[in-house]
């Protein structure tokens, strides 16, 4: 598909304001952030910034899209034998980007439970796919969601003869996301209070570490295979 000039500049400068949003929540947090200073980063204008995202939240929004999705098309290209392992490596590749982009992570998570529902999902465009994601990617342009996917992999473990056809796929879904988000949440606890009188003892691990045996903790209580 050839795209126009004017689809390429829009999706640059698209992906522009991103990469700039990105920078200043590797070290700042999401509130500090002002449209202002991100337009002058960009070379933009106010209103420009506002044509691309209404309200600055929808940036945040979009960001955590394409991380998402970026997940998913990682544990795509594995080429998965089976739903189940197909599952592994989607909790494996959710816990390398928190760990790698933990703040940015962290305010998408907190701006998804406040404005859950007020915000609607973006579709990429041909040329935003181009510059957001890999060559050889599908090119549906499609935002990909991690409750979707973590519930079409159970139920493919299920058909698989790997989870127990008994088990509710619904709930195992919710499980494993809140498992996700708890995580994330004690993680930044443990950081931002460490407290060294605690009687808990100090459990140096990843967030993926962590995801990766919470995750085979919630397989082997259903029942499921190795």
């Amino acid at each position: 598909m050839e795209l126009s000039l004017r689809e390429i500049k829009y999706a640059k400068t698209k992906f522009e304001i991103v990469e700039a949003a990105w920078e200043h929540l590797a070290t700042e947090s999401f509130e500090t952030c002002s449209v202002k200073d991100l337009c002058k980063k960009v070379q933009i204008s106010e209103a420009t910034f506002f044509n691309y995202f209404p309200k600055k939240e929808q940036l945040l929004f979009f960001m955590g899209q394409v991380e998402t999705t970026k997940i998913v098309l990682k544990a795509d290209r594995k080429i998965a034998k089976s739903g189940l392992e197909h599952l592994r490596w989607l909790v494996h590749f959710i816990g390398e980007s928190m760990d790698k982009n933990f703040k940015p992570m962290l305010e998408f998570i907190s701006t998804m439970l406040r404005l859950s529902g007020q915000i609607e999902k973006q579709r990429f465009t041909p040329a935003e796919m181009s510059l957001f994601f890999e060559p050889g990617d599908p090119d549906d342009f499609k935002v990909r969601d991690l409750g979707e996917e973590i519930f079409s992999d159970i139920f493919q473990a299920q058909q698989d003869g790997n989870i127990p056809p008994t088990v509710n796929a619904a709930e195992i879904t919710y499980s494993i996301l809140a498992m996700n988000v708890g995580i994330t949440m004690v993680m930044q606890m443990k950081r931002v209070h460490q407290c060294e009188t605690s009687p808990i003892p100090v459990v140096e691990l990843t967030i993926m570490d962590f995801l990766k045996d919470n995750l085979e903790m919630i397989l082997r209580g259903i029942g499921a295979k190795s």
